[in-house]
């Protein structure tokens, strides 16, 4: 049987928040809650270990949700077929080419539930990111593009540890619960 889930980020403020005129006005009402310095460094240390090793299994704890950007890909591979279950739906504003509030849309992602599934998705999520020249850009120095896609997923906190990890032009968002547990992670390459 197929699991259907349905995220809908803060609904309370999403009201308020889809009044805002442009984008510049939802990158102003974007919150940070920043997490330690110690507790940023060991999560970025964390994922950057499992992607050289190729195993972060250490990073899954009961799930872990994978973008709409990222899984628009990955769902595509045959390798990720298999994974019926944990089907989310993302309600997200969508705007006009000029910025403007233009509804609510639906984007799909999905919720990994076992370990199995896990290991297919990092091992693909590693392949991408392998490389002496990963940097790392935390949550304080992310660009507006970063916020703004981050902000049509989880409203207007940008809650740490959060941070994307680049190599060459493959962009990735990494959210962690705890310094060592994955919660989340969304392909933020350009298009």
């Amino acid at each position: 049987m197929k699991k259907h889930f349905l995220l809908l980020p803060l609904f309370l403020l999403a009201g308020i928040l889809l009044k805002a005129q442009d984008t510049a006005a939802v990158l102003l009402k974007m919150q940070l809650l920043p997490a330690t310095e110690e507790q940023n460094r060991l999560a970025q240390e964390q994922v950057k270990n499992a992607i050289q090793s190729g195993d972060g299994t250490a990073l899954f704890e009961t799930f872990c949700i994978l973008g709409p950007r990222l899984w628009s890909r990955y769902g595509k591979m045959e390798s990720m077929k298999n994974i019926a279950e944990g089907n989310v739906d993302f309600k997200v504003p969508l705007f006009d080419k000029d910025g403007k509030s233009a509804g609510m849309g639906v984007s799909k992602g999905k919720l990994v539930q076992s370990v199995a599934d896990f290991k297919l998705v990092w091992q693909q999520l590693s392949s991408e990111l392998k490389g002496s020249n990963l940097s790392v850009t935390e949550a304080k120095a992310l660009t507006n593009r970063d916020r703004f896609l981050y902000w049509l997923l989880f409203a207007n906190k940008l809650e740490e540890p959060v941070f994307v990890m680049t190599v060459n032009a493959k962009r990735f968002l990494f959210k962690t619960v705890t310094a060592s547990k994955l919660f989340f992670v969304e392909d933020m390459s350009l298009d």
